[in-house]
């Protein structure tokens, strides 16, 4: 990715969405970034090796003044994300707007966002306030904070709601489902790790900025829906088992990777110990276990990267 410099009073925003096998999703999510009152933006629609109708519906269904790119192959959220963000580069883009495709969003909050982008610069990533479809006062993403060990974090995750929330702040770490990135950042710095493949690539990104000297602000003003279904389905689909699979491989490939070695220890023996008593349980209750789960932390302790599981 080249490096871009830009100066516009409105600056130009790159909208990336990435899909995988939920099109209807996506359509939904396209929709509400249309009716977005910010004047100077583009969608990118990143079908990420859906091997479905997904492209095809894009392209029969959408204005064609959306670009829809097909990979070929599944490369993962963050693989799916760079393609999208090497084309905003490639057409001149001075921010990139990461969105997965089970969000939609009200219609000032690319203006809130760009507002703080105004007057905190390029040396930042920004993320907007979540909240759930179903229940605008239940809180998914409103900040996140690490924790004493250093890779946990506090994101307010199902919690009410309320005004200390919704001030907007710097805090550690975006949210992988909506956050904004400079691509002068990326120049510099890169972007995220494809190696997680699904899941911690966001907050191994946000470790590594900084240490750059890159901040995180949470944009409390800018407000996005979770509909919590996204291309995993309901939980209990292969898809969801799997997705569990890198959840907890990639938790422990993090830990290792940033973690002192006592702390991650000490994380490590947690894990097992809980697998454990679950493992036992199942058979207990007659239940079959979780494979998918005792492979992610098996292949998490040798720490084993990129696309194992085909979804």
């Amino acid at each position: 990715m080249n490096r871009t410099n830009h100066s516009s009073a409105r600056p130009s925003v790159f909208i990336v969405v990435v899909n995988w096998r939920n099109p209807e999703a996506t359509l939904k999510c396209v929709r509400s970034l249309e009716k977005l009152d910010y004047e100077n933006f583009k969608i990118v629609i990143i079908d990420n090796g859906s091997n479905d109708d997904s492209e095809a519906v894009f392209r029969s269904e959408l204005e064609p003044r959306h670009t829809v790119i097909q990979t070929g192959d599944n490369l993962g959220y963050a693989g799916g994300l760079r393609v999208g963000a090497e084309h905003a580069i490639d057409h001149g883009a001075e921010l990139i707007l990461c969105l997965n495709n089970d969000l939609t969003v009200k219609a000032d909050s690319l203006s809130r966002l760009m507002e703080e982008y105004k007057q905190h610069g390029r040396n930042c990533l920004y993320a907007p306030l979540v909240v759930y479809a179903h229940d605008h006062g239940e809180i998914y993403y409103a900040g996140a904070d690490l924790q004493e060990d250093g890779c946990t974090l506090k994101s307010y995750k199902h919690e009410p709601v309320k005004p200390d929330l919704l001030e907007s702040r710097f805090c550690d770490c975006v949210h992988g489902c909506a956050f904004m990135v400079p691509t002068d950042l990326i120049a510099r710095h890169g972007f995220m790790d494809e190696s997680y493949f699904l899941y911690g690539e966001e907050v191994d990104y946000c470790l590594r900025m900084r240490k750059e000297g890159v901040r995180v602000r949470y944009v409390a003003t800018s407000e996005t829906f979770h509909q919590g279904m996204g291309s995993h389905g309901d939980g209990r689909s292969r898809a969801a088992r799997v997705a569990m699979y890198y959840y907890v491989r990639n938790a422990l490939v993090l830990r290792r990777r940033n973690q002192s070695g006592r702390v991650y220890r000490r994380y490590l023996r947690s894990v097992l110990k809980s697998e454990l008593r679950s493992f036992f349980n199942s058979f207990v209750q007659l239940r079959r276990p979780n494979f998918h789960r005792l492979f992610g932390i098996w292949h998490g302790i040798q720490g084993r990267t990129g696309r194992t599981y085909r979804l």
